[in-house]
């Protein structure tokens, strides 16, 4: 859901995006973009009930985002990567941001069967991609097991591909419900429940280098009616670092 809406606002700021989504499939993702600017819920969408679909698909910023957004939902190795963003950059003019879901699920036509290993070249290759088209790459990462405990405290530690991502990355923050303590996050007892009942998550951003923003909290509500990711308030004390998030 964040990442789609990131994805529809880049857009609607007159960019490209590339989306390799191999979790959510294109038509979901859609559906998603088009509950968020109808104000008609998720469900209607995936029920196929909604009424009068001709004026959601005129939307003119559902055609705006349609217009620049490619979601890719089949197998393509990185090493083929550069030849869609050559068409895209052709006809738009610039290259797209690219956005992942998700990191582990990409492949390249290099075998190898340390898993560590194929990662580390999957970052490699994403941080030359990134830095020769001049572009943002986006993509969802997984935590260890372990820190999904109630308590653990959150860190650039707690990413399975710790080490390389946190070299690599020039941004990296968690998603999850968290409490701080003595300027330290952790993971909230029934954080699930929070977020599936309330919204309620937290982005914690632990690494903001090059101009990509400060690190810190920020507090953010999910209306998975409709498919919405805004700010959320919250008491001024907790929020030492935060910034507007925009990803409404």
């Amino acid at each position: 859901m964040l990442l789609n809406n990131i994805a529809d606002n880049i857009c609607l700021n007159g960019y490209p995006v590339l989306f390799f989504s191999y979790d959510d499939g294109r038509a979901e993702l859609r559906y998603r973009t088009f509950s968020r600017f109808s104000l008609q819920t998720i469900e209607d969408f995936n029920l196929r009930t909604v009424k009068d679909i001709r004026s959601v698909w005129n939307n003119s910023n559902v055609q705006q985002i349609i217009s620049k957004k490619y979601v890719v939902q089949q197998m393509i190795t990185l090493e083929k990567w550069n030849e869609l963003i050559k068409a895209i950059k052709e006809k738009h003019g610039k290259a797209p941001v690219i956005i992942i879901d998700y990191l582990r699920k990409l492949r390249t036509e290099k075998s190898t069967f340390d898993e560590r290993l194929r990662v580390d070249d999957i970052l490699s290759r994403l941080t030359e991609m990134a830095k020769y088209h001049n572009t943002p790459i986006i993509a969802i990462s997984e935590l260890a097991r372990d820190s999904y405990k109630s308590g653990q405290r959150l860190s650039m530690a707690s990413f399975k591909e710790s080490g390389t991502i946190e070299y690599e990355a020039s941004w990296l923050g968690i998603l999850g419900e968290v409490e701080e303590k003595n300027g330290e996050f952790e993971i909230k007892e029934d954080w699930d429940s929070i977020i599936e009942h309330d919204g309620n998550v937290d982005l914690i951003i632990f690494k903001a280098k090059r101009g990509t923003g400060v690190t810190g909290r920020i507090p953010l509500k999910v209306d998975k009616n409709l498919m919405t990711v805004s700010d959320r308030p919250v008491e001024a004390k907790t929020e030492k670092k935060k910034k507007p998030s925009q990803f409404e």
